[in-house]
């Protein structure tokens, strides 16, 4: 899936790179919407999403790491945190994964 056929969103709950994600290979930038979760990853070609659900819930914090249950896996949870390091010389670092949509700050 292409950066520019996501589904829409309100806003963004967290927009975490780098990110660790479990049973997931590689670092990984992390955007939980008012809606999906959406998985990227970096590819030869550039950035690329690699997965996209859509949440029934959403918890967590920088400090324990986040846990997202997932409403069209019947219930599966997929927890993500920080990675070490800052990521930098990544692509996924600067995408425009979703221009314009401002991230909602609790």
């Amino acid at each position: 899936m292409d950066l520019t056929s996501l589904p829409e969103a309100a806003y963004i709950r967290i927009d975490l790179y780098p990110a660790t994600v479990t049973d997931r290979q590689g670092t990984k930038r992390v955007i939980v919407t008012d809606s999906h979760l959406v998985i990227a990853g970096d590819s030869n070609t550039g950035p690329e999403i690699q997965e996209v659900h859509t949440v029934y819930d959403f918890e967590g914090s920088n400090k324990t790491g986040w846990t997202v249950t997932l409403e069209d896996e019947g219930g599966e949870q997929i927890y993500f945190k920080r990675a070490s390091g800052c990521g930098c010389g990544s692509r996924l670092r600067g995408a425009k994964i979703y221009p314009g949509v401002k991230l909602k700050r609790n």
